[in-house]
């Protein structure tokens, strides 16, 4: 049987250390930091097993538009599912803060904070968290390479 902890999948520890990977990704092609919109676009993407089959066979390269052409579903219900996230999204963002995982720059983007933390690459993929922080730092690169806020969330089929 099959079931999800939903105990720990709403943990604000266990989001903000996916939302960490996310934010590293992001950084690795943008030194700028993440934007507090896009934060809310991390956990429903990496953390919903719907999108899993989307991030077979990719890499950093595929980039994000190549990615929504090639699976148009995804924007199915991912309104709905941000919606849903947001609270916990907000929580990992204040757990990340506080416990010095995520950081805010002088322009108020999210940045990587964690030294202590261990890297997205060095977290087992057979696990069930390593599969996330996978999906959430490849996801985090793809957003990196996109200039513009508005126009993730507009490819998305979403409005800030």
């Amino acid at each position: 049987m099959i079931y999800d902890d939903v105990f720990v999948e709403t943990n604000p520890a266990y989001c903000a250390l996916i939302l960490h990977g996310y934010i590293q990704g992001f950084q690795s092609e943008s030194s700028q930091g993440v934007e507090f919109p896009l934060a809310f676009l991390a956990l429903p993407i990496s953390m919903s097993s719907n999108y899993d089959t989307s991030f077979k066979n990719t890499r950093v390269d595929t980039g994000f538009f190549t990615w929504v052409d090639r699976n148009p579903n995804i924007i199915i219900e991912l309104a709905d599912l941000i919606s849903n996230t947001k609270i916990i999204t907000k929580s990992a963002i204040k757990f990340g803060a506080a416990k010095k995982i995520i950081g805010i720059n002088s322009f108020g983007r999210l940045i990587s904070d964690g030294e202590n933390i261990i890297p997205p690459k060095k977290v087992s993929t057979s696990s069930e968290l390593g599969r996330i922080i996978t999906k959430s730092y490849r996801f985090g690169q793809w957003l990196g390479q996109v200039d513009s806020t508005s126009t993730i969330y507009n490819h998305l089929g979403l409005e800030i």
